[in-house]
């Protein structure tokens, strides 16, 4: 190739390409400046924004709170107020209630306590009268367990009476049999030595 067409084909291509190149390059790095100052203004914007917003608000809110300070303040007064009303109403008529109450009861005691003296005087008469009863009836029954003991007595006396004759007869028969006796084995022991003597004499002559 001659020095020209070089020149054409060659180097006017490669310029041409390295220029394009480079243009992109520069366009894309003015591009990305251009895209980071947008960023910082944009961030920059935000933040005053932001901080322009919180200022309104912490500004909204400094109000807010004076109103509702000042109608809780309102409010509370009234509720305090009213339940002073309230409360003054309550006492005044629990106070009438109260001596209402303290009267009934009062009445409602005495009515208890002489319903309860009668109560007892009922049952203090029911009581000396079963008490009498049931003293005389130990009484009869103390009689007449008494009375059956002393049967008994008698009975037993006469039983005692019945035996002592009959022991007191047994003695004597029993004292007569001894004497009975004793005379009788005198005459037994004499008899007895007058055979004995019989008998020697007879042995005697046989001899």
């Amino acid at each position: 190739l001659s020095r020209r067409e070089w020149h054409f084909y060659r180097a006017v291509p490669s310029a041409i390409l390295i220029q394009a190149r480079y243009r992109a390059y520069a366009q894309r790095s003015r591009l990305k400046s251009r895209k980071d100052q947008w960023a910082s203004a944009v961030k920059i914007q935000l933040i005053y924004r932001g901080a322009k917003a919180r200022e309104t608000i912490k500004a909204r809110w400094r109000g807010y709170v004076v109103k509702m300070r000042f109608n809780s303040a309102r409010i509370i007064q009234t509720h305090y107020r009213g339940w002073r009303a309230r409360l003054l109403a309550w006492q005044k008529k629990s106070s009438e209630a109260a001596r209402k109450i303290a009267a009934s009861h009062v009445i409602i005691r005495a009515w208890q306590r002489y319903r309860g003296f009668q109560t007892f005087l009922v049952y203090k008469e029911k009581w000396i009268a079963y008490q009498s009863k049931m003293t005389l009836a130990a009484l009869r029954d103390e009689r007449i367990e008494v009375l059956e003991d002393l049967n008994d007595i008698e009975a037993d006396k006469e039983d005692n009476c019945e035996f002592i004759a009959w022991a007191c007869d047994r003695i004597e028969q029993l004292r007569t049999y001894l004497e009975t006796s004793a005379n009788r084995q005198s005459v037994i022991e004499i008899e007895l030595e007058d055979l004995i003597t019989r008998q020697e004499n007879n042995e005697k002559a046989l001899l």
